[in-house]
C-alpha cells in the first residue's frame, strides 16, 4: 500500500502539469491607419464588458495596453469624460501601457531588479495624488486636464 500514495501522487502532478508558455514573439505592428482604427475601436469600447472582479478592466482596456505607445495619446482625453466608469478605464489603459513601457511585464513582474522603483519615482511626476490624494480618475477636471498636459509633454520629450 506504501507505493500506492507516491504512485498516485506522481500520477495526479505528472496529468496536469504543463510548462508555462512560452512568450510570444511581439508582432509586427500594421500601418499607421490601420493601427488606428484599432486603437479608435478598442476606444469605442472602451467601457462594455468590465471584469466582475476587476471593475477597471474590460476588454478594450487590455487591447489598448497590449497595443502600448501608439494608444496612449487618444486615450488620454477619455480621462476628460463625465462618465467616471470611462475615466477609470481609461486611466486604468493609461497606466498599463506606461508600466509596460517602463519595463513591467503582466504575469511575470518587473524586468529590472530597480524597475518599480524607477517607475514609481517617474508615476510622481506626473501624478502625485492632487490635494485629496485620489486617483486621477477622481480628481477634479481641472486636475485631469494638468495631468494630461504632463504625459503629452512627456511623450513630446521622448520624440526626436
Amino acid at each position: 500500500m506504501r507505493w500506492f500514495t507516491p504512485a498516485i501522487l506522481a500520477a495526479l502532478l505528472g496529468c496536469g502539469a504543463t510548462r508555462p508558455p512560452a512568450l510570444a514573439p511581439v508582432p509586427s505592428r500594421p500601418d499607421s491607419a490601420e493601427l488606428q482604427k484599432e486603437i479608435q475601436d478598442a476606444l469605442s469600447r472602451l467601457d462594455d464588458h468590465p471584469d466582475l472582479l476587476h471593475f477597471d478592466h474590460t476588454p478594450a482596456v487590455h487591447e489598448l495596453i497590449t497595443i502600448g505607445e501608439p494608444a496612449l495619446e487618444p486615450t488620454l482625453p477619455y480621462l476628460l469624460s463625465d462618465n467616471p466608469d470611462t475615466r477609470l478605464h481609461a486611466e486604468t489603459a493609461i497606466y498599463g501601457i506606461l508600466l509596460q513601457m517602463h519595463g513591467f511585464v503582466r504575469g511575470r513582474g518587473w524586468t529590472t531588479p530597480d524597475g518599480e522603483r524607477r517607475f514609481v519615482e517617474f508615476s510622481r511626476r506626473l501624478w502625485d495624488g492632487g490635494a485629496a490624494n485620489v486617483q486621477v480618475y477622481e480628481a477634479p477636471q481641472s486636475e485631469r486636464a494638468e495631468y494630461i498636459e504632463r504625459v503629452r509633454g512627456w511623450l513630446a520629450s521622448r520624440r526626436p
